[in-house]
């Protein structure tokens, strides 16, 4: 939204089911619920590009899909009603499962989801793509507010006590801001009709798992000494309730290449996701707390 803000040339408005804090000058905003049908296209009357970030990322099946389909749903006839404005979808690489190959570019695999909330996103790009929107696909995303990706990473490192493979492994990485500046940046070709359909939101040069977390391990003074092989660590995240799946994502080489994003924005260029300034401290801030309630 700030970095929208920051257009010269786009007037924009924050749709939210929150009350929506800082808004940035020049923004309106309206709270509403993307499963109220009549509210999201009153909200959405007037505008040329609709950038669809609503996400349920959950396990309850009635939100994945009241919220994850329906909701994109009401979004898509919104749009259609305001004389049919374009529709971009902020996904996930997640719709393809787990990756057999690392580093293939757009069109090269084949949407598999292995979870629900991965199927409902998936049915989601679905209606997008008939309407004909673009999709926007990042893989790992870092930043303040990260529960998910970095976070559940770093604790479950410092639990073990070890790197995996000396945190070799290398990821498909952006910060939650290289991707918003990027989404402004492919407004404009889709505004032209000059969009992909399918883009990959990633660099050309993944990070690996030690450059992504050396600076929050620095920053709570821990380091870790040990390395142990993949196969070690996923028996040991086994005997300590780290969710084995999950956790295999982070021991072995898992990126996405992409060519299209490149010829629409710089910003994903030479991307590496690794938290600095204010995302750094955040990072830090948490496990910090962790580790002193864990003591």
């Amino acid at each position: 939204m700030v970095a929208l803000a920051e257009h010269p040339l786009y007037a924009v408005s924050a749709i939210s089911r929150h009350d929506v804090l800082n808004v940035p000058s020049g923004v309106s905003a309206t709270r509403c619920d993307i499963r109220d049908a009549t509210a999201v296209r009153a909200a959405i009357q007037g505008h040329k590009v609709v950038v669809h970030c609503a996400t349920y990322v959950g396990a309850d099946p009635k939100y994945l899909q009241s919220i994850n389909v329906c909701g994109t749903q009401n979004v898509i006839e919104a749009a259609r009603s305001a004389d049919k404005a374009h529709v971009l979808y902020l996904s996930t690489a997640g719709v393809y499962g787990t990756l057999a190959t690392s580093g293939e570019m757009e069109g090269d695999y084949a949407v598999s989801p292995e979870s629900a909330l991965s199927q409902s996103r998936a049915t989601a790009e679905d209606h997008v793509l008939e309407y004909g929107g673009s999709i926007v696909r990042p893989l790992f995303v870092t930043g303040v507010g990260d529960r998910h990706f970095l976070l559940p990473l770093a604790q479950a490192l410092l639990r073990l006590g070890t790197w995996v493979d000396e945190g070799k492994a290398r990821l498909s990485v952006t910060s939650a801001a290289e991707l918003g500046r990027t989404v402004v940046d492919i407004c404009r070709p889709l505004i032209d009709g000059q969009c992909p359909r399918v883009l990959h939101a990633t660099s050309t040069n993944p990070s690996s798992v030690r450059s992504l977390l050396t600076p929050i391990f620095e920053g709570v003074g821990v380091r870790l000494r040990e390395s142990v092989q993949p196969e070690q660590a996923l028996a040991l995240a086994a005997s300590q309730g780290i969710p084995v799946r999950k956790f295999q994502q982070f021991t072995q080489d898992y990126f996405i290449g992409g060519t299209t994003v490149a010829q629409h924005s710089k910003h994903l260029v030479s991307a590496t996701g690794i938290p600095v300034g204010d995302d750094l401290k955040w990072y830090v801030n948490e496990v910090r707390s962790a580790l002193l309630a864990s003591v």
